[in-house]
């Protein structure tokens, strides 16, 4: 694959490589090549939306992309303690956190569901409240998206070593 740019002829030549690769390793039933498979497929889409999708088209691509890699990331352990003033609310997966001006935020995974974890500190005041793909609160469509997918990859390198 190139670098300096995607065609349509050679998105679809390198999607039919990964397309015979996935029936390689389905027959397989190998899980690590599949993953790897769709990370590298993944990667090669971003590319074509880059080049060929308005910024309306991209934002609902990137959506369904999202709630593909929350799946991913529902199926792995989600051991992460989340605790409000010392009482433990739920284990998750911490994906993301920012600051907001006197707001600390931080995105968690639990299940397939999504939530935010915001502590004010001018206010002292700390609450948790769901986090909707399609109505993005304090983190965009595609900081949700880098996040989760930066997720899938880090847990990936680490359970290969």
């Amino acid at each position: 694959m190139h670098d300096d740019g995607i065609t349509p002829f050679t998105y679809f030549y390198e999607n039919s490589k990964l397309f015979l690769k996935f029936i390689k390793a389905h027959y397989k039933k190998d899980g690590k090549m599949l993953e790897e498979i769709y990370l590298d497929t993944l990667a090669l889409y971003e590319q074509y939306m880059d080049a060929y999708m308005n910024k309306t088209t991209r934002i609902k691509k990137i959506e369904e992309i999202t709630h593909e890699l929350l799946d991913i990331l529902s199926l792995r352990e989600q051991n992460d303690e989340l605790t409000i003033k010392g009482m433990s609310l739920f284990k998750g997966l911490k994906i993301k956190e920012k600051i907001i001006g006197a707001k600390y935020i931080e995105l968690w995974v639990r299940g397939k569901r999504m939530w935010l974890y915001i502590f004010e500190n001018n206010k002292n005041k700390e609450v948790i409240l769901p986090y909707f793909i399609e109505e993005p609160y304090l983190m965009d469509s595609e900081q949700v998206y880098h996040a989760l997918k930066e997720k899938v990859f880090c847990k990936k390198q680490i359970t290969e070593h």
